[in-house]
């Protein structure tokens, strides 16, 4: 019994003192109480949520395909938010020979209204991920071709954008 107790007390002493110097090492006990903007910008890389607040302006019963984004945390309305571990749901149709106007009809036929990309979440990721929309140059090409049909985007904040997909005939 006295070595039991003995090891799970170290156990608990060196658990302690790692958590005390993770704690230290993100910038004090203070960072439990919650960071403020500077120190969350240094906390989370590529932050959404600047521009998860700014897509308020999207229409409620909106759908919104996330690329190069997994965190869907605090995002205002619907979505679909692929994990890095998942292949790009783009990619199958840029890589192909499917025109633009018809990527845009499926991506309309599975409800999808909008397109939010993180460019450097995804610019890290793609890096060690699938979450690329492309990787041929043919399919890189292609991707530019998208956002360009799209137009301007809604919202562009912090490297996220989010443009709105057109409905009914396509432009391109």
């Amino acid at each position: 019994r006295v070595a039991a107790a003995l090891s799970c007390a170290a156990a608990a002493v060196v658990g302690l003192v790692f958590s005390a110097s993770e704690v230290a090492r993100l910038g004090g006990p203070r960072q439990l109480l919650g960071a403020g903007p500077g120190e969350r910008r240094d906390l989370v890389v590529n932050d959404p949520l600047p521009a998860y607040t700014e897509a308020r302006v999207l229409p409620p019963d909106s759908r919104t395909l996330f690329v190069g984004e997994p965190r869907g945390y605090g995002f205002p309305r619907r979505f679909v938010a692929p994990s890095q571990h998942d292949v790009s749901p783009l990619r199958p149709l840029l890589e192909g020979s499917v025109p633009i106007a018809a990527v845009l009809a499926r991506l309309a036929g599975q409800g999808i209204t909008h397109l939010l990309v993180n460019d450097g979440e995804l610019a890290r990721l793609a890096a060690a991920y699938p979450v690329a929309p492309a990787t041929s140059v043919a399919g890189r090409r292609r991707w530019r071709e998208l956002l360009e049909a799209l137009g301007p985007p809604v919202v562009a904040t912090g490297g996220v954008r989010v443009w709105p997909l057109p409905r009914g005939p396509s432009p391109v």
